[in-house]
């Protein structure tokens, strides 16, 4: 049997180790999903650390529409990171149209205010911004999946937009053992 060389890897300081993406240009629709996460448009990215002690630093980005065309003064959208299944970051009440518990209901239109010529404005197809970026250390170099899920929640039709997921792994630097 031949004999092998072992050689030693010393990492001083922080340092990309390596980093994948996924995205998804255009449109993908969710429709009827209530309070149940769906990957956006099955994209993830599989990552296996090079470090049992390196970070994980995970950044989506996109924009969410409700597409139903009725009334929307309520409904809320959440953005969950998830690995191996899992739900390890939660970004919730996105959206909605509640600030500080107060709906938002517009009379305008006439300058009588007496029913039945009261008008009522409310809001339809609004698109938010979503954005995610958290970081963790998995605590082993076996692989992590890593997707991007998103859920209404009432019955809703969404529309996910430009969506960009990055997955990092950055190394936290290990010190010198004075060994070479």
């Amino acid at each position: 049997m031949a004999l092998t060389r072992v050689t030693k890897h010393i990492v001083h300081g922080s340092l990309l180790v390596q980093f994948k993406y996924v995205e998804n240009e255009g449109n993908w629709d969710l429709t009827g999903s209530q309070n149940v996460y769906t990957k956006v448009n099955n994209k993830n990215i599989v990552l296996t650390p090079q470090y049992a002690d390196s970070i994980l630093e995970n950044s989506a980005s996109a924009t969410i529409r409700d597409i139903s065309g009725s009334q929307n003064i309520t409904d809320t959208y959440s953005i969950g990171l998830h690995v191996n299944g899992s739900l390890e970051y939660e970004e919730s009440t996105i959206g909605g149209f509640t600030p500080y518990g107060n709906n938002y209901i517009h009379t305008g239109g006439r300058n009588d205010r007496i029913a039945p010529t009261r008008r009522h404005g409310h809001i339809t197809n609004m698109s938010h911004s979503l954005g995610l970026s958290h970081a963790f250390t998995p605590g082993t170099t076996n692989a992590q999946d890593c997707d991007v899920r998103v859920k209404n929640s009432t019955t809703r039709n969404i529309r996910v937009r430009d969506f960009f997921f990055i997955a990092k792994e950055i190394s936290i630097g290990l010190p010198s053992s004075g060994a070479q």
